[in-house]
This record gives C-alpha cells, structure tokens and sequence, in this order.
C-alpha cells in the first residue's frame, strides 16, 4: 500500500493532509483523515481558508514528530493526528506557507 502523496527532487516521500477551515480557525476543523501507515519521511499539513480556499498555513513535519503527537483509533485503525501549534510549531516543522501561496498564485 502506497503511503505518500508525492516525492520531492531529493527523494522523500510526503503525505499530504488538507482541511479547509475558517478564519479564525476553530479547534473541531484541524482533525485529519487517518494515517494508516509511516512509510514516508515526512507530512505536509495544509490548512485552506473557507471563503477562498487560498493557503492559510502549510508546514512539513517530520514522520517522527507526527508519530509522537498521533493518537491510534481503533474502529478506523488508523491514527489520527489534529493540526494543532503544538504540531505546527514545532521545532522540527518546516512553515512553506509564503512558498505554497506563490506556486498558488502562478497556478
């Protein structure tokens, strides 16, 4: 089972999670659809606005620090991960919203 949305140039494997949410954001619209494997080295979380669908946030985190912030639910086995701060704004989490707006823009 393929586990990852899209390999870059330097050949990591990303899945990609998206949620169109309001501005502000509410808590109950950051719950992904479920992982149901690791075979990727990192996630791309992507939050559109509502209105527009134009790029809110979009951060990369690493397979491991999604791992560790992920919760299993087992009547979907899968995991389940919201994107909160405490994911986004980790440490290891790479922010590419300036970067997603601009290929948005050229589109």
């Amino acid at each position: 089972m393929k586990s990852f949305d899209l390999t870059t140039p330097d050949g990591q494997r990303v899945q990609v999670k998206t949620r169109v949410v309001s501005v502000p954001v509410r808590n109950s619209q950051l719950q992904t659809s479920v992982f149901r494997s690791w075979d990727f080295e990192r996630a791309a979380f992507v939050l559109l606005r509502d209105i527009d669908y134009k790029v809110h946030r979009a951060v990369l985190v690493p397979v491991d620090v999604v791992r560790e912030k992920a919760r299993h639910a087992d009547h979907v086995n899968g995991w389940r991960v919201s994107m909160t701060s405490d994911l986004l704004d980790h440490l290891d989490a790479e922010d590419f919203t300036a970067a997603a707006r601009r290929a948005a823009a050229t589109a």
